[in-house]
């Protein structure tokens, strides 16, 4: 590079492809700086070697299982307003090692990274709950209609700056693609037309999921809403007919 060459830490690879730059930092040395330190390295990383982060997915600084961080990586966003966090196994122990594993990666590329803004320049990456939530409902949705369970729905609790507009997509989307055979249909039911408008306006038409994009329709009325309804029920009874959707409705419009 025109800075000169460099000798990141770590780097993990999918088929000759760097994906993960791994930061190595010591606490013993550094203590609690240590993960602002190495942050920091990443970010110097990306400014200044644009060129390797053309194809980095996720940055990690690594000073033990418990408390080392991801962040998302992109050539081009110079660390403006990065997000960091920490990353949670399944029987829920930070272990970032868990996040490193091939299948975890693979998954997450495949399904949790998303642009987004109005020039598509701002990387998303899944947080810990965000991740386990949505492989919940998709694995419990994949058992139902395998007739391998008859559990066809559930609950998730949130708390308040968890990232649940996320988890909602997350979900939709995963569903909406990964059983497109069957003729999914999504309805993301609010209730009020101002969060009607900020999930539509502001989070779901500010990413870039362009095939799961050219399905939203907002629900405009209680007749259409029968309607679409209507159209559900005959193609179920008819397997013939197909119909799949995405739509964003108030619950009010439920109303007999």
């Amino acid at each position: 590079g025109e800075h000169g060459n460099i000798r990141p830490d770590l780097i993990l690879y999918v088929n000759g492809v760097p994906i993960v730059i791994i930061e190595v930092e010591n606490p013993l040395r550094l203590g609690e700086r240590a993960v602002e330190e190495g942050v920091a390295q990443l970010l110097r990383y990306e400014r200044e070697y644009p060129w390797l982060f053309k194809y980095v997915q996720v940055g990690v600084v690594y000073t033990d299982e418990e408390n080392s961080v991801y962040m998302p990586m992109l050539s081009y966003w110079r660390g403006e307003g990065r997000w960091y966090g920490r990353w949670r196994d399944e029987k829920g122990k930070y272990n970032i090692i868990d996040l490193l594993k091939r299948e975890r990666v693979l998954d997450v590329i495949r399904w949790f990274i998303f642009y987004k803004g109005i020039d598509k320049k701002k990387k998303i990456v899944p947080r810990y709950n965000q991740y386990w939530a949505t492989l919940e409902a998709i694995n419990r949705t994949r058992a139902y209609i395998e007739a391998r369970d008859v559990r066809n729905r559930g609950l998730i609790w949130h708390w308040q700056g968890s990232g649940k507009t996320y988890i909602m997509f997350y979900i939709a989307h995963r569903f909406f693609e990964e059983f497109k055979s069957y003729d999914p249909v999504v309805f993301f039911i609010v209730d009020r037309r101002e969060l009607q408008r900020q999930l539509y306006e502001e989070f779901i038409k500010d990413l870039y999921a362009p095939h799961f994009q050219e399905y939203i329709k907002i629900i405009e009325s209680i007749e259409e809403l029968k309607k679409i309804l209507m159209e559900i029920r005959e193609s179920e009874l008819n397997r013939r007919v197909g119909v799949r959707g995405v739509y964003v409705v108030l619950i009010q419009k439920f109303r007999p």
